[in-house]
């Protein structure tokens, strides 16, 4: 908005590494001023994130309007100028812009009725933000072809080229506006988040604590800012956006999986036989799907690689649904168990497979240094943790048989 440039409130350093050389105190000032309205309360972060929305609502709907009445349709053409491959990089690559939906879960504890406005709530954001990315993305498209299109300032270039200079401001305001409110969203989500793993004792338990006039875990949203603002300091978009699509995928694909082993198994329940088929099944399943991506990867193999791979993926499932499931959701549940969840595994791995190599080496170290704290620490911390709960509730319940004698 200031000046058509994405590094000019960023300071460069020469002795550090391409893509962590661009000190960024903007990004850590806008990260303090989020996530102290975050430790403020959550009627106060709601109702500033409640104005955003509208406002949010409001501009999009103009960018909306004035795309579809002053672009053209000939931009447009070629449709797919990078054909299935463009299409299928791209949207790994946007993906993790989907991970701030798995925030309406983390305040499940702060929801009247959890079990009806938690799935409303996740299946209705998504279908809504769905549509309006798709319409966004035609309505700038229209106003400027492909190839023009500014990566860095999309819509306030696009407004200025077709003489509209006042949206341009308008949107860059907005712009910003929902980067914030974005990144307060993801400051209530991420500290509950760390209150569970406080409680856990996988970090000191110091960051679980919840003040008592905010009602905020206060200490844990200290903690994500004072590591998020490290991150964003060094750390370009593009590093980031590799990293988080790619973890954002992977997990996605995990919770598919999970839901899958929740639905048939069930333990002291289902027979070892069921349970062998099942693993057979899903790593049938998982098999094909890292087999067809890779014939996606390498171009050879053809349309002969990709049957054999949705042929076993087809099998892998269908004797999954043979197998009696274990739990029924009591009030809702996915439905189509198991093709839905089998689809989702291969849709995340096949985005995965979209991804460059820097992005799977980068995702692999973190990975690595994670797993060592787990195995160093956090493994022993929650087992301790697991242990003290179970000698306090052989106590209180020794005591209760003791009262009940008494009287």
């Amino acid at each position: 908005m200031i000046k058509n440039d994405p590094d000019f409130f960023r300071f460069h350093v020469k002795g550090l590494a391409e893509g962590f050389n661009l000190l960024d105190p903007m990004a850590v000032g806008v990260l303090v001023v989020a996530n102290t309205i975050a430790m403020a309360g959550t009627k106060q972060a709601s109702c500033l994130t409640w104005i955003s929305s509208v406002i949010s609502a409001g501009v999009i709907v103009l960018i909306i309007a004035i795309g579809f009445s002053r672009g053209h349709v000939s931009n447009l053409v070629p449709f797919f100028p990078h054909g299935a491959s463009g299409v299928f990089t791209a949207a790994a690559i946007v993906y993790w812009s989907y991970t701030g939906f798995d925030m309406v879960a983390t305040m499940a504890e702060e929801t009247k009725m959890p079990s009806r406005d938690i799935p409303i709530g996740l299946a209705g954001s998504m279908a809504v933000i769905t549509v309006i990315y798709c319409l966004m993305a035609l309505a700038l498209t229209m106003m400027q072809k492909y190839t023009e299109i500014d990566r860095d300032a999309a819509y306030s270039v696009a407004f200025s080229r077709i003489r509209m200079k006042w949206a341009k401001y308008v949107v860059s305001i907005c712009a910003l506006k929902g980067m914030t409110t974005s990144l307060l969203v993801g400051a209530l989500g991420q500290a509950r988040y760390m209150t569970q793993i406080a409680r856990a004792h996988m970090i000191p338990p110091w960051f679980a604590l919840v003040h008592p006039k905010t009602g905020t875990p206060i200490n844990a949203t200290l903690l994500i800012t004072v590591l998020s603002a490290v991150v964003a300091f060094f750390s370009s978009l593009d590093v980031l956006s590799s990293v988080f699509s790619f973890s954002t995928l992977l997990i996605f694909m995990l919770v598919a999986i999970a839901l899958l082993v929740r639905r048939y198994y069930v333990k002291g329940e289902t027979p070892k036989s069921n349970l062998r088929k099942f693993l057979v099944s899903l790593f049938v399943i998982v098999a094909s799907c890292v087999g067809g991506t890779a014939v996606w990867r390498s171009n050879t193999g053809g349309w002969i690689g990709y049957t054999v791979a949705v042929v076993f993926w087809f099998l892998g499932t269908l004797g999954m649904q043979l197998l009696p499931q274990r739990r029924t959701p009591q009030l809702w549940g996915i439905p189509l168990v198991p093709y839905l969840p089998s689809l989702s595994i291969g849709m995340n791995i096949f985005l995965i497979g979209s991804l460059g190599s820097e992005a799977f080496w980068r995702f692999l170290i973190c990975t690595a240094v994670m797993i060592l704290y787990y195995l160093l620490v956090g493994l022993h911390a929650t087992y301790d943790m697991a242990h003290h709960i179970a000698q306090e509730s052989k106590v209180e319940d020794g005591k209760e048989n003791v009262d009940h004698g008494m009287s």
